[in-house]
């Protein structure tokens, strides 16, 4: 199945901005990530599809973790939480970066979070456990 990228302004004003970020650039900083997931990604070592896990893996290893701040920084990029945390910036948290990452995805026809998500039908019993509940409908 193809999907279409939303336009900005269903994600800034339209009917996918109930769980923007305070911070633009967090907020902008999902957008690419849930892309990736949807478009698939170039990777050094071949290409990954669509919907591919490593890349659903990869968007939810990016959400901010406070029980595992700056552990093992320098082995991986660093997390929305921890690039604030580096400015002095008070980071959002895990809960409303991952409602505003499973918003993003509805955008483009899939949820993120929930049984029938994303997370449960890709990664199956592999995903992690402390994802928070779909939000309810608006």
């Amino acid at each position: 199945m193809r999907y279409r990228r939303p336009g900005s302004e269903s994600l800034l004003e339209g009917p996918y901005n109930r769980f923007r970020l305070p911070a633009r650039a967090d907020d902008f900083a999902i957008w690419p990530l849930v892309d990736s997931v949807f478009l698939g990604a170039k990777g050094l070592h071949g290409d990954f599809p669509p919907l591919h896990p490593r890349l659903l893996r990869q968007l939810l290893d990016h959400a901010p973790d406070p029980e595992f701040l700056g552990l093992h920084h320098h082995r991986r990029s660093l997390r929305a939480d921890e690039i604030a945390v580096a400015f002095g910036d008070t980071p959002p948290t895990r809960r409303a970066w991952l409602l505003r990452a499973d918003e993003v995805a509805r955008a483009w026809g899939r949820p993120l979070l929930g049984p029938g998500g994303l997370v449960a039908e890709v990664l199956g019993p592999d995903a992690p456990g402390h994802l928070p509940d779909p939000p309810p409908p608006a």
